[in-house]
């Protein structure tokens, strides 16, 4: 049981000492994926839109053609 106690003080002083020296900037990482969002977001709209449209006109042909 002491060997356990041992360890588990060994790895809660490594998590400690990582995490008080790891200084982490993450608004470069935000900003690019703010930007990489509204460019993903901007194409899959308009690939819904496209195939609106698509299913649209489908409909009107086939309309046209059995009516």
């Amino acid at each position: 049981m002491n060997k356990a106690i041992k360890i588990m003080a060994g790895l809660a002083g490594f998590v400690a000492a990582g995490t008080a020296s790891a200084a982490v900037d993450a608004t470069a990482a935000a900003g690019t994926f703010t930007t990489d969002f509204a460019t993903n977001a901007a194409i899959i709209g308009g690939a819904l839109l496209g195939a609106a449209f698509v299913a649209i006109v489908w409909k009107w042909l086939k309309g046209m053609a059995f009516n």
